[in-house]
Parts: structure tokens; C-alpha cells; sequence
């Protein structure tokens, strides 16, 4: 952003007299704060993050888990349920007597103490820590392909930023130019006025000396009244003009007013006519083209990603588990690695209607390519001519305000010399206000018109630049 441009948006947030912006400000300002651009930078934002999103599904999905649980008690086993058969009488039946004896104080000895006693198969308290890693290995192409997707629709939605950056720069051409026709015409009625009165001023002396009819005073009388109402409306338009312009520039400001344009230093287009017809533009590069064009990639990747589902979905998995408070009988720490499949083996179609929904989609991108290249190119012809077209008007009307002038000033001769009357000192001021009027409305809708070419060729907005190609 310049420095001019930055002081202008700092002096729209004081109290100060108005100020004037020129069209580049204006263009440069509203590039950084129009809310349809900022809408525009959010959806590529939303859009870069979810290319991000889909990229991470390549690589390794580490989760942790961990939990404490209380129970409403301990799971324990006594001793007495297990070491019941060892410790019955018949334990020992069946042996020799000697040995006999021996087994009974045998079994004896092994379960003095333990009659009380029991196995925990589980605290009141117990805690667990898990960890898995999983890596998609057979899946890899069909992500890769939704990460083709994602980038693509990545680079659509910045391609229909560049497509709303320009329609925000003919929009605020337009509004800059029409609130500087308005202070153009606001200015003119003025002038129109001032000559008007001077008029009244003479009509009455000649009046005064029976000169002049009090019918053609009367008439000068109501052409001055027209125009004092004809000037006020002008700066009732210029008011709404200029609230417009604040509006489109993203500024708070409402008095900003815009700076004279040089009606005499407008660019040419300098170009040829009889090579119109025959001239070929190359849109590819302009951002609704492009637009539409990483739409259609993205639609073909959707369809190779769909395509890919329908395969089995192979993974490696590592897992590590620790467990605490489990009881002697359970494993505390263990892990594994492996491979796990997953196949959707029928699901009634779906994924193969998915499939063919999404070879339909890129099928009708590319279908829909065709016609937009098509379209772009009449759009850009059109464009073409309106503004060959404009200038030629530029051109007529400027030698209009000559002819008009001329005719005025002799008019005012003769009714200096009393040998025309008001009514034709009126019609020449008639002739000569319409003929300005015109000139300034054609010079303004050239600039609107190049810079309509601008945006239809693909070409930055600066229609006092004019247009090469």
C-alpha cells in the first residue's frame, strides 16, 4: 500500500475537511478493505486449511489414551476357593500310608496362614495408558487423490478471488467515476447558473430601457430558476455519489470527494479496428477460466479418490498399552504391530453410484470448460467494441462542445447587438449545457468501458493506463 493510499485511510477515520481521492486510491483501498474481498480471502483461507487437512492423512495418526476409573470396590478370589479340593479330606486319599502321612503335613504347612487370605483380580482403584499409531498403506492413492482434490479447489477459490478483485475494481471505477460525473455536472450547473444570472442581469437593464420584451425577461427568469434547482440536485447526487464511494471503498468515511479528471489527457485505446474480428485472445490465463478449470481437476481427482474406496482398505498399526491396578493374573505392560484390512464388501452400491456421480461431475466441468472459453472470448469481443465504441463517442462529443461554444458566442453577439432575442440566447445555452453534459458523460463512460476491456482480458484495472495487448 503507498503512502498516500495509507494517509488517506488514516484521514478517513478524523474529523477533518473532506478529502480528495483519485481513482488509483480509490482502486488500491478498496483491494484491501471491501467486504466482498474480505469474504473472498476468508473462503481461501477455509480452503488452504482443508488441503492442509486432507495432506495430513498421509502420514502416521498417533492416538494416546488415558483413564482412572474408581470402582465400588476390589475384585479379589479368597484363597479358600481354590485351596478347598487341596485341603479336603480325600486330597491325600489313595496313597501309600507312608506317603499319605507325608501329604497331610505336606498340604498342611503350604496353607497355614492363607485360610483369610485371597487373589486380586482387580484394585478399586485402576489406571491405563494407550498409545496406536495407524498408517494407511493401500489407501495412499486414494488420499493422495483427495489431496489433489483439495489442493485444486485451493487454487479455484484464489483464481475466484483474482475474479472478485476485478469485478471489486470495475465496480469501484464505476462509482468513482460516476461520483466525479456527478461533481463534473454539479460544477457545470454552476457555471450554467452564474451565466444565467449574468444574462438576467443584462435583460433587465435592457429591459429598463425598452429594449428588450418583459416575455423575454420572463423566460431568462425561469431558465435561472431551472438552473438554481438543476445545481441542487446535483449536489444531492454528488452527496449519494460519494456515501456510494465510501461504501465500496471499505472506508468509514463519507465526505471523501474525488479528484477533477483531465478530460483532455484520457488514454487511447490505440487500437486497430480491422484487426478486431480477427484477433484471438488467449483467456486461459484470466481467473474465472482458471476458476473452472481447477474445478474440473478437482471433480476428476474426486472421481479417482471414489474409485479408490471400492479397493480394501489396508493399514499398519502399532500399539503399546500399560496398565496399573489390574491384579497379579492380568499382562501390566504390553504391545504389537501389524497389519489390519478393512473392505466394504457390499454396501447395495453406494460407492459405486458415488463413483459414477463423480465421473459425471468431471465430465460436465469439462463440458462446462468448453462453453466458458466460448463465452469468455464473446464477452471479451463485446467488451472490445463497446469500448472502440465509447471513444468514438468521446471523440463526437468533444467536437460537439466546440460547435456549441461557437454557436453561443454568437449568439451573444447578436443579442448584445439586439438583433437575437432571449429565446435564442436560451436555446444556445440549452444546446451548449447539453453538449458539455454529453461530453463529460461520454469521457466518463470511456474510462468505465476500458476498464470493463481490463477486467474481460484478464488485465490489472487501471483504465487511465489504457489497454495493451
Amino acid at each position: 500500500m503507498t503512502a498516500a493510499t495509507l494517509l488517506l485511510l488514516v484521514a478517513a477515520r478524523a474529523e477533518s475537511p473532506a478529502a480528495e481521492v483519485t481513482l488509483a486510491q480509490a482502486i488500491e483501498a478498496a483491494q484491501t478493505h471491501n467486504p466482498r474481498l474480505a469474504v473472498a480471502d476468508e473462503q481461501v483461507a477455509a480452503a488452504a486449511a482443508q488441503s492442509r487437512s486432507v495432506r495430513a492423512w498421509l502420514l502416521p495418526s498417533i492416538k494416546a489414551g488415558a483413564n482412572v476409573l474408581w470402582w465400588d470396590s476390589a475384585s479379589t478370589v479368597p484363597y479358600s476357593e481354590f485351596l478347598g479340593p487341596l485341603t479336603s479330606s480325600d486330597a491325600c486319599a489313595g496313597l501309600e500310608e507312608y506317603m499319605q502321612k507325608f501329604c497331610e503335613e505336606f498340604l498342611a504347612g503350604m496353607t497355614s496362614g492363607l485360610a483369610d487370605g485371597g487373589i486380586t483380580l482387580r484394585d478399586e482403584r485402576t489406571e491405563q495408558l494407550t498409545a496406536q499409531a495407524t498408517q494407511p498403506i493401500s489407501g495412499l492413492y486414494g488420499i493422495s487423490q483427495g489431496w489433489r482434490a483439495a489442493r485444486a479447489m485451493e487454487a479455484s477459490t484464489r483464481s475466484e478471488r483474482d475474479q472478485v478483485a476485478a469485478e471489486v475494481g470495475v465496480e469501484v471505477v464505476s462509482v468513482w467515476v460516476e461520483a466525479a460525473k456527478v461533481a463534473a455536472l454539479e460544477r457545470l450547473a454552476a457555471e450554467a447558473l452564474k451565466t444565467l444570472t449574468a444574462h438576467e442581469a443584462r435583460a433587465s437593464a435592457f429591459y429598463e430601457a425598452g429594449l428588450l420584451g418583459r416575455n423575454e425577461l420572463l423566460q431568462l427568469q425561469v431558465a435561472k430558476s431551472e438552473a438554481e434547482l438543476n445545481r441542487r440536485r446535483a449536489e444531492g447526487g454528488a452527496r449519494l455519489a460519494r456515501t456510494h464511494l465510501a461504501l465500496v471503498m471499505g472506508s468509514e468515511r463519507r465526505d471523501l470527494i474525488t479528484t477533477p479528471l483531465d478530460l483532455e489527457r484520457l488514454p487511447r485505446l490505440d487500437l486497430d479496428p480491422a484487426a478486431l474480428g480477427s484477433a484471438v485472445l488467449d483467456i486461459s490465463d484470466g481467473p474465472q477460466y482458471g476458476a473452472l478449470q481447477h474445478k474440473a481437476e478437482a471433480a476428476t481427482a474426486d472421481r479417482n479418490r471414489l474409485q479408490a474406496e471400492r479397493l480394501p482398505q489396508i493399514a499398519a498399526i502399532a500399539h503399546y498399552e500399560r496398565n496399573w491396578g489390574v491384579g497379579s493374573l492380568a499382562i501390566p505392560e504390553s504391545w504389537f504391530v501389524g497389519f489390519g484390512m478393512e473392505w466394504d464388501v457390499w454396501s447395495w452400491g453406494r460407492k459405486h453410484y458415488d463413483a459414477q456421480a463423480a465421473a459425471a461431475r468431471a465430465r460436465q466441468a469439462e463440458v462446462g470448460l468448453a462453453a466458458l472459453s466460448d463465452g469468455l472470448r464473446l464477452q471479451a469481443e463485446a467488451a472490445r467494441e463497446e469500448a472502440l465504441m465509447a471513444e468514438q463517442a468521446r471523440e463526437v462529443r468533444k467536437d460537439t462542445v466546440a460547435q456549441a461554444d461557437e454557436n453561443l458566442r454568437i449568439v451573444q453577439a447578436r443579442f448584445e447587438a439586439h438583433t437575437a432575442t432571449a429565446t435564442d440566447l436560451l436555446e444556445a445555452e440549452t444546446l451548449r449545457m447539453k453538449a458539455a453534459t454529453d461530453e463529460i458523460t461520454a469521457a466518463y463512460d470511456f474510462v468505465v468501458a476500458v476498464a470493463k476491456l481490463q477486467q474481460a482480458l484478464g488485465l490489472p484495472i487501471d483504465p487511465l493506463a489504457g489497454v495493451r495487448w
